[in-house]
């Protein structure tokens, strides 16, 4: 039986220079929000999960004194580190692995940043489990995803169109869901 991991890993193994070019991947409001947050906390150490082609990583690095661009997919995080190597950042590093079990230790991450990443995880309430445990205290986490809808006709349209066009897709969640999700794993809510 295939995992929802192996899936994800063999849809991404050889996509990563798409994602990198991609315009709308590359752009967006969203980055320059991201910046001022890490900018007015003074982060140090930032984890970029689910880090794709790496575009969060790109922005923030200047920012902090270290970003770790973390992927399932080991063809994404290669590429990311050569290309941080190529525009001087020298304080990225790569890591490979699953969102729901992060190789980090407690405690040891300022700030969690995901964009466009957490539709694709096996488990989310688990991977939630794992951000709050690798957070510093008075740390903060940045989601930017898709939302899913509350109406379940409208839902179940909205899934079924992304799984057709993305096997590796797993949910889009409502706002209501991601509460649940931060709350139960014992974060507070901005």
């Amino acid at each position: 039986m295939t995992t929802q991991h192996e899936v994800n890993q063999q849809q991404y193994q050889d996509k990563s220079e798409a994602y990198l070019n991609s315009i709308v991947h590359a752009q967006g409001i969203e980055f320059e929000k991201i910046r001022e947050v890490l900018q007015q906390q003074s982060f140090k150490r930032v984890l970029d999960l689910g880090c794709g082609g790496g575009h969060v990583t790109y922005h923030i690095a200047p920012d902090v004194e270290q970003v770790i661009a973390y992927d399932l997919t080991a063809e994404m995080v290669n590429l990311v580190l050569q290309q941080a190597s190529q525009r001087n950042l020298n304080n990225v590093i790569g890591q490979q692995g699953p969102a729901e079990k992060l190789p980090f230790d407690d405690q040891s991450l300022c700030c969690v940043v995901s964009r466009y990443s957490a539709h694709h995880w096996q488990n989310v309430p688990q991977a939630m489990s794992e951000i709050y445990r690798v957070l510093k205290p008075k740390g903060s986490v940045i989601f930017i995803d898709i939302l899913g809808n509350q109406q379940p006709v409208l839902d179940t349209f909205l899934q079924s169109i992304e799984i057709i066009r993305d096997p590796s897709h797993v949910r889009d969640y409502s706002l209501a869901e991601w509460m649940t999700f931060a709350e139960r794993a014992g974060f507070k809510i901005d």
